[in-house]
């Protein structure tokens, strides 16, 4: 899973009223706007655009991203001297042709054509760099991947940090091929988000050739969006410059980030003898204080010093423990205390046994950010389904119960429809999103899997060559083997069972649940503990595979009331153990059959506490003592009033 970086927006179609020209010049404001704009930009790319040659495509590409920035962000991005600006008359003749770098055919050998003119081609420029700098022997100088993209900008840009943020489709689908409509989906989604963000989105495609009937590659420049589909700009003829992707594959996209350079005005819109950045200023240096003022929950934004535009971003945001904050500003919520968390209790209890199911947090948000809050009871492998029409980064984080604290344990950044699975141990969770558009429209929800093996099955206290529960060791001890009840489900109070599994697998591979632990629990050996009922009461024993959790064995249990009492029908254990005098020692029941060996599952009492006394916890300390004494402690079992433990303690030297 990659994280999907940049959330800005780029000084783009944002043309205001303070382009001031003579009164035979001026244009109204909706035309200005449609001049200085990504769309008009890149339709209108031919003349200044290089030359597709050789299989150049994702040179074309990258110039022409390079060239956009150049215009619209920063004029030191391609240097002057491999710039081609024409002088317009007006704005409507800026439209028919946008600036850029030389259009020129590559001619002859290709070295030699590269060393002739890199000086005043910025194509050959770029090949040169890649030939002399990042070639590695057999590759081709004229046609590279989009992997090469940041090899060459580190030579461009070796002070700042410039680079493209690259995917391809199996970065999220590696079990899906490129022509799938769920790939198509989600590759358009992403463009699409990029786009509303200003960002032009470099896209290689693959098609069938209608001529030879081949299948081809090609990079091309996606730089629009309407009913009809994502128009990119193809770095071919003229009457190419705006073609609709609809019937093309999309196998990787890249997107270019600059903005680590700081925005500088550009020359290369000019109209007589003024000239105009993409922005719709004349040239200067915009100088922004150093504080970010936050707007919304969306943007916000900083004012040049040098003049009165408002420069108005959308925050970066990522996850800090338990914040949301934006990296650009003092923005920041709380996932615990910030948002209203609705919990979610998701309790495998509560459903049909072995049945999946669904819990709904989210059903068609609009919010740009969203937190739930729900405790996982037993882990289990859920399916995360996610449903969005923009881009969102997702989050699930849990809450640190000794140290009051959250860990981030997954991040997804999505666009589209997307499913995935994610195991979850028992706590408590914050689910989410953060950074979503304020047309976002989110459906987020979690499916239980379920994997059960045919007759599989849990066996109890199988036999007298099987390690057995008390059930049969100490409440059946007096009864024959054969009246011993092996293989049963039923648990008289304050006696244990033994569960095995019939597919031949360790307890000890299995998470263990009781569905309600005040009746009887379940130790992480499979060994169930039936406690004091006033009534024989039915409850349900789950054992989930620690390594494969969608796996599950669900099974009833009944507790019995002991209808039978102390006096009637006793079970006493007697123990003898020895004690020095001024001695402390625990109780040690380990190799003593009882009900349970937890200590503290007894009331302990002293026959003389002037010479023996006893804790809650069982440690017993020897007093007044003199050798030969005997002092008895007993020990009555909580769970079921039949069951005394009588120690005699004989004091000796």
């Amino acid at each position: 899973m990659k994280k999907i970086l940049c959330i800005f927006i780029v000084l783009l179609g944002m043309t205001l009223s303070l382009i001031k020209v003579s009164a035979n010049e001026a244009q109204n404001s909706n035309e200005n706007e449609s001049l200085f704009s990504m769309k008009n930009y890149f339709q209108n790319l031919y003349e200044n655009s290089p030359d597709n040659s050789r299989g150049s495509c994702a040179y074309v590409s990258l110039i022409q991203c390079l060239s956009y920035y150049d215009t619209f962000y920063n004029d030191n991005i391609i240097p002057e001297s491999y710039e081609v600006n024409e002088i317009s008359q007006s704005y409507s003749e800026c439209i028919e042709n946008s600036p850029g770098v030389l259009r020129r055919m590559m001619l002859g050998d290709v070295i030699e054509d590269i060393e002739n003119n890199k000086h005043i081609d910025y194509q050959s420029k770029l090949m040169d760099i890649f030939y002399s700098n990042i070639l590695d022997g057999d590759g081709s100088i004229t046609t590279i991947s989009f992997v090469a993209y940041n090899s060459i900008l580190d030579y461009l840009f070796p002070n700042n940090n410039v680079f493209v943020e690259r995917l391809t489709y199996n970065d999220y689908f590696y079990d899906k091929s490129y022509d799938d409509p769920q790939v198509k989906d989600w590759c358009e989604s992403y463009i699409k988000t990029q786009l509303d963000l200003g960002k032009p989105v470099i896209v290689g495609l693959k098609y069938t050739n209608n001529e030879s009937g081949d299948l081809e590659n090609h990079a091309v420049v996606a730089y629009y969006y309407d009913e009809e589909g994502i128009h990119a700009n193809f770095g071919w003829s003229e009457e190419y410059n705006d073609v609709v992707l609809n019937e093309y594959s999309i196998i990787e996209m890249a997107v270019l980030d600059v903005f680590n350079l700081p925005e500088v005005h550009s020359n290369n819109y000019k109209i007589i003898d003024d000239e105009y950045c993409g922005c719709g200023y004349k040239t200067h240096t915009h100088t922004y204080p150093e504080d970010w003022t936050s707007i919304s929950d969306i943007s916000h934004s900083k004012e040049c010093t040098n003049c009165n535009y408002i420069k108005i971003e959308k925050h970066n945001k990522n996850i800090e423990g338990e914040y949301i904050k934006c990296d650009n500003c003092i923005w920041e919520k709380s996932i615990i205390n910030d948002f209203e968390c609705e919990n979610f209790p998701v309790n495998s209890f509560n459903y049909r046994d072995y049945n999946e199911y669904f819990i709904h947090f989210l059903d068609d948000s609009r919010t740009p950010d969203h937190v739930s809050k729900f405790e996982i009871k037993q882990t289990s492998t859920f399916k995360l389904m996610v449903r969005t029409n923009k881009l969102a980064t997702f989050f699930i984080s849990k809450k640190d119960t000794y140290q009051n604290e959250t860990e981030l344990i997954s991040e997804y950044t999505y666009d589209c429809n997307v499913d995935i699975e994610i195991t979850l141990l028992e706590g408590t969770y914050y689910i989410g999103y953060y950074s979503c558009y304020e047309d976002n429209s989110v459906t987020l929800k979690l499916k239980k899997l379920v994997l059960t093996g045919e007759g599989d099955h849990f066996i109890t206290d199988p036999s007298n060559l099987w390690l057995c529960g008390s059930q049969i060791t100490v409440a059946e001890s007096i009864n024959t083997d054969d009246e011993r009840t092996y293989n049963q489900n039923t648990i008289l109070e304050g006696f244990t069972r033994i569960i095995y599994l019939s597919s031949g697998t360790s307890r000890q591979d299995y998470y263990w649940y009781s569905s309600n632990e005040n009746i009887a629990t379940v130790s992480a050996f499979g060994t169930v503990l039936a406690k004091s009922v006033d009534e024989n009461t039915t409850i349900k024993i789950m054992a989930i595979n620690k390594f494969n959790p969608k796996i599950i064995y669900i099974e009833e249990f009944t507790v019995l009331n002991d209808t039978l009492t102390y006096e009637n029908n006793p079970i006493e254990i007697n123990v003898t153990m020895t004690m020095s005098i001024n001695e402390e020692k625990n109780i040690d029941l380990s190799n003593i059959n009882v009900p349970i060996n937890i200590l503290q599952n007894y009331q302990w009492i002293s026959s003389n506490y002037e010479k023996i006394t006893v804790s809650y916890f069982g440690l017993l300390k020897c007093n007044s003592c003199e050798v030969g004494d005997i002092i008895e402690v007993t020990g009555s079992y909580r769970y079921n009033n039949r069951v005394k433990v009588i120690l005699l303690i004989t004091i000796i030297e």
